[in-house]
């Protein structure tokens, strides 16, 4: 917002308002497009079948793993990486929501600026 500030006194504003709203449309656009990736190749329902498949077969779900000196179970290591992938997916959607939030407000606001920049260069200029 302190940009858009120090633009609009500036003498070209209404070209630079105009060139930063594409910049920024531009990352609307890549955000929009990792955001659709994103929810395309979600790894949860791999880990769901996976989970399945072991639930099934009990006789090897009961192994012990040694894992940084630690003895689990694989069960319940198949549950604990069940829980937590899906949790960090969720929050790296979320972000990248976030994110793609910002980049069309902080458009909107340029756009926004520059029609009022563009009026005010047709006043002062009638």
């Amino acid at each position: 917002m302190n940009l858009i500030y120090k633009t609009k006194k500036e003498k070209l504003s209404y070209a630079r308002l105009e060139m930063y709203a594409v910049w920024s449309g531009t990352f609307v656009e890549i955000t929009k497009t990792k955001l659709d990736l994103l929810k395309t190749f979600s790894p949860i329902p791999i880990i769901i079948f996976i989970l399945g498949l072991y639930t099934n077969n009990n006789s090897s779900i009961n192994n012990k793993i040694n894992l940084f000196s630690t003895e689990l179970l694989l069960g319940d290591l198949l549950m604990y990486l069940g829980i937590g992938i899906p949790v960090f997916y969720v929050y790296y959607i979320y972000s990248t929501f976030s994110a793609y939030k910002k980049h069309l407000r902080t458009m909107m606001d340029y756009k926004a600026e520059a029609i009022v920049a563009n009026e005010e260069t047709k006043e002062v200029s009638k």
